[in-house]
């Protein structure tokens, strides 16, 4: 097989049913995340997540950071309600994974260290199951915290993420690339 795909179905059926949600009346979408503290995020978090919202891979050589560490962070941040370590966690994202410009350009999967010793994104290359998970995380943030900016980041991602990783296969349809 020339090129790994996903079959795209039940991604946009997942990511439309998303969508709905995150356009509902604000009255209907004004859940809270008022629940009992999550201690093991808060130790994870302080092991792994530095304070400038860098999430470490602790599997990788020299602490490097993926696109799908930064999304488990948020999505983490976001069940804890730990609004601060996801601002943080998705500053640091579109700072440093998307070149600032998260409007155009999906996160690279690695960051980290370089043969010249420079920390910087090492491979620009997008992982869609991030992408996708960052879209997730920042449409309930945008839904359960009342913040606008998280949803225009979301479809803003979610376009791109159509532009560039979604493919039409003669036989099999549309589909998401990796």
């Amino acid at each position: 097989m020339p090129t790994l795909v996903i079959n795209l179905r039940r991604a946009v059926g997942w990511m439309t049913g998303v969508l709905a949600s995150a356009t509902l009346t604000p009255a209907l979408a004004a859940s809270t995340c008022d629940g009992p503290a999550w201690p093991f995020w808060q130790d994870y978090a302080t092991r792994y997540v530095q304070a400038d919202g860098r999430m470490l891979e602790s599997s990788l050589k020299a602490n490097h950071s993926t696109s799908e560490g930064q999304s488990y962070g948020m999505l983490f941040a976001l069940v804890a309600n730990d609004r601060a370590r996801f601002d943080t966690l998705w500053t640091w994202t579109a700072e440093n994974m998307t070149g600032a410009d998260p409007r155009t350009r999906l996160p690279g999967w690695l960051w980290g260290q370089g043969e010249d010793g420079s920390w910087k994104l090492q491979d620009a290359n997008s992982a869609s199951d991030a992408d996708l998970w960052i879209i997730y995380a920042l449409l309930e943030a945008a839904r359960i915290w009342q913040h606008p900016a998280y949803r225009n980041d979301a479809l803003a991602l979610l376009k791109t993420v159509e532009a560039r990783l979604v493919v039409n296969l003669p036989g099999l349809g549309k589909m998401l690339l990796p």
